[in-house]
């Protein structure tokens, strides 16, 4: 079926470039990315979101070059493929390839995380400028979450505790006073007078 896709998208799109992504992938989810350009190309080099190369095919060679943890191929003179096997949020973002002696093609993944619930986006949709990544969002926010957390509970343990201790003192005072001899009782409709 996807080959079906592949074949029909190459026939509507001959004579231009273009790189399609999946709009949104789940992290650990196999992703495809499709590099097509007129057949005066005879090489397509992919970059990740991260400006690191992850493949170079050689079209006219059926052959391609591999770089990381990607699996890629020739489908033929005009078109490749790369795969990601097992999508991480680092592969969310801005992904790229060369078709020389055209311009640059780019498309944008978004990868998400089920667990989590959080979508990983790297790049602005709106102005098309990379935003500065947020990898860690994900362990951060638990983690800054569980340290309030924990400053309540010492607090509220503190507070406790001082009442608890202040009550004490305050019940052993008022025990001393009424048992305490040399204590002078005064009743209070009469000011004490010196």
């Amino acid at each position: 079926m996807q080959a079906l896709l592949l074949l029909l998208l190459i026939k509507s799109v001959s004579g231009t470039s273009v790189l399609t992504c999946p709009d949104q992938t789940e992290v650990g989810s196999e992703a495809t990315i499709t590099c097509i350009a007129p057949d005066t190309a005879d090489k397509h080099g992919y970059s990740t979101p991260n400006r690191e190369v992850a493949a170079i095919c050689e079209l006219k060679a059926s052959s391609c070059q591999l770089l990381g943890h990607y699996s890629a191929a020739v489908v033929n003179d005009t078109c490749s493929v790369l795969t990601i096997p097992r999508a991480t949020i680092s592969d969310a973002g801005v992904w790229r390839c060369a078709v020389p002696p055209s311009p640059l093609l780019t498309c944008h993944m978004v990868v998400y995380n089920t667990w989590t619930g959080v979508l990983q986006d790297t790049t602005s949709s709106t102005m098309g400028k990379e935003r500065p990544r947020h990898t860690s969002t994900g362990i951060a926010l638990p983690v800054i979450i569980w340290t309030i957390i924990l400053i309540i509970i010492i607090i509220t343990t503190v507070v406790l505790y001082r009442n608890r201790y202040d009550f004490q003192c305050f019940r052993k005072q008022s025990t001393q006073s009424a048992g305490d001899s040399g204590y002078k009782g005064v009743e209070r409709s009469k000011p004490i007078s010196a």
